[in-house]
């Protein structure tokens, strides 16, 4: 497993070895910070294969937004974004130049950007995003079982189960276009694109 935080090898014991053949150790875990590392075993084989499973379980690295919460990208001002940058200390010093310190300069100043420009807030979406006129048609499902429950006639019953089958089916469909629409403009409308995500 490569972790981002890079290089330090945790290791239990040799796993990737055959009665006939030396000892070897191939399994690693690359990190910078090992007391992220909280455990770390070797487990039975999956399946037939001869290897072991290396399990790590390492602390979140990070932050991520909620559910509920989003970052607003739409609404970002580029001007002014990019005026804060520049009022910004990227220089190295010199007693930088090979230290993580470089990078951790360069992380802050973009996460204070980012927390200054699209803070996270709460989203009150009346409708989801890839809600269409042929979406709001399968409403008529909650229409047909009212119908039906008022007048508990055969003939109602299977109109409700025809707008009862076809209303998942619709909405699966209406979502995966809108996400494919937004991997495939994702270059030319960023901001759709992570406003989403």
């Amino acid at each position: 497993m490569l972790h981002r935080k890079a290089p330090t090898q945790h290791v239990d014991r040799a796993t990737r070895c055959r009665d006939w053949q030396v000892p070897s150790i191939f399994d690693f875990v690359v990190t910078k910070a090992p007391n992220d590392v909280l455990s770390l075993g070797i487990q039975e084989p999956i399946g037939k294969s001869d290897y072991g499973v290396l399990r790590v379980l390492m602390s979140a690295m990070g932050q991520s937004a909620p559910d509920k919460y989003r970052g607003t990208f739409w609404s970002i001002d580029q001007a002014a974004l990019i005026e804060s940058g520049r009022q910004c200390s990227w220089m190295v010093e010199e007693e930088e130049q090979y230290d993580e310190r470089q990078w951790c300069r360069i992380k802050n100043n973009i996460s204070a950007l980012t927390d200054q420009a699209a803070p996270l807030k709460v989203r009150h979406w009346g409708v989801p995003p890839w809600c269409s006129s042929k979406l709001r048609k399968t409403s008529q499902r909650k229409q047909a079982w009212r119908r039906y429950r008022r007048t508990e006639t055969h003939r109602d019953f299977p109109r409700y189960g025809v707008a009862r089958r076809t209303a998942p089916r619709v909405q699966n469909e209406c979502r995966r276009r809108y996400e494919e629409w937004l991997a495939l403009h994702a270059k030319s409308n960023p901001k759709a694109y992570f406003n989403y995500v």
